[in-house]
């Protein structure tokens, strides 16, 4: 959510109504704001000793995700603009007619106080020159760049990836909903990040050793963080199943697959074999098999992954 304050007030709080440090205290629950105060000396982060009041809003725990605040003396009527081009910030032609000239994925407040500077800058109504340089050094954002506004209830993304991540992979498939950013992150150093468009992507990610992490992120505006941890295996024993008594040759399959049984095994009806994302290969009703070894091939490959089929 977000709060909008245009008042009196001083280092330490609002003057009407009146609110100060002290009653940040009575926060128990609340959900994460955005905070802009339009008051005198909200954000005078230079004062010695004690914080001021965007601050302690920051750092309070049922506080703010970010404050956007004055640290100085307002001035009358560069400040009303400079709400406006907050506003416009955040939400393009919140002004008809002035749109910005850039775009973003997401709403940064953060992003907006930065372009508000410049719809003062270049708004046609005019403003002392003096003025408009002062309001420049005025306001600040307190909190993190790239923390996003949500102004919509937050839903999950849709994204289907594997689990599995062998030893020399150089790629690995995601498909997420269409504007949805995605970034892998392999032993904390980025791999690859894109945009998606609503089909599967073959992102790379480097040469993974046994043990190494793989972090699998995605975002979009108005929706909640995706996160994902997969650890990297040991490609000689991915999937087999030896209480089972099955061992499965090569693994990860890289052309054929082996499906060696022992000799307790004499009837194997419908074996499970998984895709790329985890999903199991459905086979015919009349596949059954009684051999102690069976081969399967690639027929094709497709965007939700690998396809098999049974030989002799």
């Amino acid at each position: 959510m977000s709060l909008f304050s245009s008042t009196q007030g001083n280092t330490f709080g609002w003057g009407t109504p009146d609110y100060y440090v002290a009653d940040l205290n009575d926060l128990t629950t609340a959900p994460p704001t955005l905070l802009i105060s339009i008051n005198s000396f909200n954000g005078n982060f230079g004062w010695p000793g004690d914080d001021c009041f965007a601050e302690a809003f920051l750092k309070h725990p049922m506080g703010g995700t970010g404050v956007i605040a004055p640290s100085e003396m307002l001035y009358a009527f560069g400040s009303e603009w400079f709400s406006v081009g907050l506003m416009n910030g955040l939400w393009n032609e919140f002004l008809p007619g002035a749109q910005k000239d850039f775009a973003l994925d997401n709403i940064y407040p953060a992003h907006a106080n930065v372009y508000a500077k410049y719809f003062v800058e270049t708004m046609p109504y005019q403003i002392n020159s003096t003025t408009k340089k002062t309001l420049f050094h005025l306001f600040h954002h307190f909190g993190e760049p790239f923390v996003p506004l949500l102004d919509a209830l937050p839903q999950n993304i849709d994204i289907v990836h594997s689990n599995r991540v062998a030893p020399g992979q150089s790629t690995f498939h995601v498909l997420a909903d269409s504007g949805a950013i995605v970034s892998l992150v392999l032993n904390g150093e980025i791999c690859s990040v894109q945009k998606s468009e609503g089909i599967s992507m073959e992102l790379n990610i480097g040469n993974p050793a046994v043990n190494d992490t793989l972090h699998i992120t995605a975002t979009r505006q108005n929706f909640r963080r995706y996160h994902s941890e997969i650890i990297c295996g040991d490609a000689t024993s991915i999937g087999n199943n030896h209480q089972a008594g099955i061992t499965i040759f090569p693994n990860p399959a890289t052309g054929s697959i082996l499906l060696q049984m022992d000799s307790s095994f004499e009837v194997l009806d419908k074996p499970k074999v998984y895709n790329i994302y985890g999903t199991e290969i459905i086979f015919p009703e009349s596949f059954i098999l009684l051999q102690q070894e069976f081969y399967y091939r690639f027929v094709r490959f497709c965007e939700w992954g690998i396809f098999f089929k049974g030989c002799c």
